[in-house]
Formats: structure tokens, sequence, C-alpha cells
């Protein structure tokens, strides 16, 4: 029988053993420019209503700074989608990018300098979903729009930002459905309306293996990569329940699809039950955010180690909030 999550649980599960700090209500906070950091673990931004927003980093030495964002537009909802996300902290945590509305922002969190880097065409019905580092730190994806009057809707394309240049080029893939192992492989999703999900291998040199019918019965989202292994929310399209692998929640795969564990979190079936995936803290454990049942202001944040599907209580976190790890 397989180890199951439920949201219900969570304020018993045990807290996870290294210090997480306060997510919903950072503590003990200075701005950046009176605290000087030369890298961070975690980004953090807080919608406080309206457009108001907090953008906070967390240092080596686990204290909260406040970066000045002033002058930066955020946005949820409508037209675009715009401010920090999950890829957003640079793998070594110097650096931070942040979406906005025609260009990416990136602030040096040594000295908080700003380089903006314009992408053509980004126009009003770009969401502004995905920004991500390579595991180089030398530049940045941008996940693709999706255009209104393109039909069959699909992604299947990116942006790639050379921090070096300014150079912007395309992906034969959208970088939002895809993650990147540590050798330089991407297994990504080529979805469209007409074929549906279609998962390949893109080896470091472009060459594309297809996947076949991976977990052909389920929907995977939010793909997150480290080492040799990538996680994903996982939401079954059909429901047998005879299986012991039938079962929505999140799983992890290595570099030929091969499943190597799963979590079943009661709840998923719908839309993956609102559950987001933060990243991985570790080689081997992946932290995570669930609705909290009968709180509808916070979620949970879950630390999942994959291979003995042991769990941990991580930090409260506000709804209306994103989070970014560092890789290294």
């Amino acid at each position: 029988m397989l180890p199951t999550y439920d949201p219900a649980d969570w304020e018993s599960l045990a807290p996870y053993p290294a210090d997480l700090g306060d997510w919903a209500a950072p503590r003990g906070v200075q701005p950046l420019e009176d605290s000087p950091i030369d890298r961070a673990t975690m980004a953090l931004q807080i919608r406080h209503g309206g457009d108001r927003q907090v953008l906070y980093v967390r240092g080596v030495d686990e204290h909260w700074r406040t970066v000045d964002v002033d002058d930066l537009k955020f946005e949820f909802g409508g037209e675009y989608y715009i401010g920090l996300d999950r890829g957003s902290l640079s793998p070594d945590g110097t650096d931070l990018a942040l979406r906005q509305a025609d260009h990416v922002v990136v602030i040096d969190l040594a000295d908080q300098s700003r380089r903006s880097y314009p992408v053509a065409g980004l126009t009003k019905p770009w969401t502004g979903r995905a920004v991500q580092w390579t595991l180089d730190g030398t530049a940045l994806l941008l996940s693709r729009d999706w255009l209104y009057a393109r039909k069959p809707l699909a992604y299947r394309d990116g942006w790639r930002i050379d921090l070096r240049t300014a150079a912007v080029t395309r992906l034969d893939y959208d970088p939002e459905y895809a993650a990147a192992l540590d050798d330089g492989t991407v297994i990504a999703d080529h979805w469209s309306e007409v074929s549906g999900h279609q998962w390949s291998v893109i080896s470091p040199l472009g060459a594309v293996t297809d996947l076949g019918g991976l977990d052909h019965s389920a929907v995977l989202s939010q793909p997150e990569g480290h080492g040799q292994v990538w996680a994903a929310l996982r939401e079954l399209a059909l429901l047998d329940g005879r299986r012991p692998w039938d079962a929505s929640g999140l799983a992890a795969y290595d570099a030929t699809g091969r499943s190597r564990s799963l979590l079943p979190v009661v709840g998923t079936e719908n839309n993956g039950g609102g559950g987001q995936l933060i990243g991985w803290l570790t080689d081997s454990v992946l932290l995570f955010s669930m609705p909290i049942t009968g709180d509808p202001r916070h979620v949970g944040v879950v630390a999942w180690e994959v291979e003995t599907s042991r769990l941990w209580r991580g930090p409260l976190l506000l709804n209306a909030s994103e989070v970014s790890l560092a890789r290294h």
C-alpha cells in the first residue's frame, strides 16, 4: 500500500528538522540595502491586497530582507501574471529574475543593481507564466505566450535570453512545461489540443527522443528536475483504482520516464487540488504546497523525501504567495 498524504493531516506532521523560516509573516525583516547579502537561499513574494506586493529574500544567515521593487509592476489575473516565479532565484542565489510585461528584470542581490532584458513580441496576451535560469546561470528561459488567435492551442516553444549578450533566441519547447536535469538533459511536454500530451527527452546536444506513453492515463504539470530525477504534479484522467499506481498526487521519474516514486494526495483529482510544486530543497527532498482543509487563506508546505516517502511539515504560506528556491 502506497503512503498517502491527506492535507487535513498537515498539522500532525513532524516539523522539518532544518529551519525554513516563517513564510506567512517573516519576522526580523530588514531592508536589503541596510543588510546586504552575497546570496539568498530563497525568495518570497506576498500579495497583501490590491497591487501591494512585498518581496523578501532569505540569506544564508537565515534572516529575511525586503527588496525594493516599488518601481516594478506586479499584477495577478487579467492580462498579466508577472513578478516572482518559482524559477526566479538564480541557481547560486546571487540574482533574482522578475517577470515584467515586456521584459525581464534581473536584480543583483549583492549590490541591488538591475539589468533589463526586453523580449520582442511580449504583447498584452502574454500571461508571463514562467521564467527560470539555466543551470550554469548564464541565461534565462522564458515561457511562450498564449496567443489567442493561434489555433490549435499548444505549448511547444519559448525564449532563451543570453545574459551576457542580451540575445534572444527561440526554444523548441516551453520551459514552463519542462524539467532540466543536472547533465543538461531536458524532459519536456509538447502539448497541443490536437495531439494531447507528448513527453520527450531532449539531450544536451538537442537530440529529441519520444518518451512514448509516459503516464498516458495521467496529466502531469509543473515538472521540476534535480540531479537525474524530475517530479511533477500528477492528476489521473482515468480513475481505475484497481492498481496501486492509479492515484493523483505527486510523482518522481528518472530521465527515461521510469517511475521512481509516487505520493498520492487526497483530494487532488480536481485540477491537482490547488497544489503547487515549490522546488527541490535537497537532492532527495521536494517541497510542495497544498491548501489546508477549512482554511481559505493559507496553504501548508510539505517536505517529501522522494525515495522513502517520508513527510514533514514545512512553513505555513499565504495563499497569494510565490516562492523560489536557490538550486545549490
